[in-house]
């Protein structure tokens, strides 16, 4: 068992290593107020969300110039609640073909934009008060593009599935130091980006076709050469609520996000990522193997092991949600899962499959 031992050590040493690095917005500073933030906000069926965001925008210590919502005719309440915000309200009739649903919507609100920052936010993101100043500090500092992974609230038990695509997407998008001279690319929660610097890179209009926008929003940026930030949101100002509308939302959004993000990544850090995320369930595997055997010594090393390994992506998973204290124990579950949906996204990806998203039959981009 000498092997197995070794291999569930590597995943082991790999959870400091891929997760070492944890980037912050900076603190609120004195801002100069000349510069305009123009919000744009996609929103297709939010009629549970849209209106915490947008009051959530105009309660900022740094009030946004203005505020725009771009509704994805939805079929809900999401128009009739705008219409009754202060935000102003652009609605889809058609979109041109060729155009994904987010991106067409994207594009009509940066069109549309009068600021000379353009901050594209999701529906179901919720900023703290001084979330607006934050993020504007850190751009003032840094002088570039900030996306943000905003800090998962979750509610409900079958949200904690979404913890492991949440760490290997942080991982993966440039967080890690193992690829700290490149980031693949951003946050689709939160962009904010300079309107002129949208328009070198052809903003959405260069990424129409593409499902996982932000992927290739960040990755045309990097092809230009310009360089783009990205933070992890606290609970302290940016937070969101994924999938909220039950397991079947949260199973599409991540086959339809997975495998196109996966083919993106260096070969060398899926190979890690493969064997860190393996270490926690083939140590449970490994425990069972050597207590049937009689191998007491190792059935108590490998316990250790898948002990030590709970413990770990439990309080990296408090970094970046509010993930329960009993993951600890039932983390092979979520591997199970993550597993399972990543090869079906794979599936999909490879024969060129349909997904589903918001109602919508969508094709992969290839």
């Amino acid at each position: 068992m000498e092997i197995e031992l070794v291999f569930d050590l590597i995943g082991l040493i790999l959870c400091v290593v891929l997760f070492f690095h944890h980037p912050r917005l900076e603190r609120e500073t004195l801002l100069d107020r000349s510069y305009k933030v123009s919000v744009i906000i996609p929103a297709r069926n939010e009629e549970k969300n849209i209106a915490n965001l947008i009051s959530d925008l105009n309660n900022q210590t740094f009030r946004p110039y203005e505020i725009i919502v771009v509704d994805d005719m939805s079929s809900d309440q999401t128009k009739n609640i705008v219409d009754k915000c202060k935000a102003k309200l652009i609605s889809v009739k058609d979109k041109p073909k060729g155009w994904m649903g987010k991106t067409w919507a994207c594009h009509l609100g940066s069109e549309a934009a009068q600021g000379d920052i353009l901050l594209f936010v999701d529906a179901d993101v919720r900023f703290e008060k001084k979330a607006l100043a934050k993020l504007m500090s850190t751009y003032i500092k840094k002088g570039q593009t900030i996306s943000v992974q905003p800090y998962h609230q979750m509610k409900k038990k079958y949200e904690n599935f979404s913890l492991l695509f949440n760490l290997v997407e942080i991982c993966a998008n440039g967080v890690t130091p193992m690829i700290p001279s490149k980031k693949i690319g951003l946050f689709g929660p939160v962009i904010l980006i300079e309107k002129s610097v949208y328009n070198q890179v052809e903003g959405h209009s260069g990424v129409s076709d593409k499902i996982v926008e932000d992927l290739s929003l960040g990755i045309n940026l990097w092809k230009k050469n310009i360089p783009f930030s990205i933070a992890l949101g606290t609970k302290g100002d940016i937070t969101f609520q994924m999938y909220k509308e039950g397991y079947k939302s949260l199973w599409q959004g991540w086959v339809k996000n997975f495998a196109t993000g996966a083919s993106e990544t260096s070969i060398l850090l899926i190979a890690l990522i493969v064997i860190w995320a393996g270490a926690g369930l083939s140590s449970m595997v490994h425990i069972c193997t050597a207590l049937i055997s009689s191998q007491w010594i190792y059935g108590g090393v490998f316990g250790l092991i898948y002990l030590a390994y709970g413990i770990f992506v439990y309080l990296e998973g408090r970094r970046i949600g509010n993930y329960p204290w009993w993951i600890i124990f039932l983390h092979p579950l979520y591997t199970m899962n993550f597993y399972l949906i990543f090869f079906v996204s794979l599936y999909k990806k490879v024969f060129k499959r349909k997904v589903t998203w918001k109602d919508r039959k969508i094709g992969r981009d290839f």
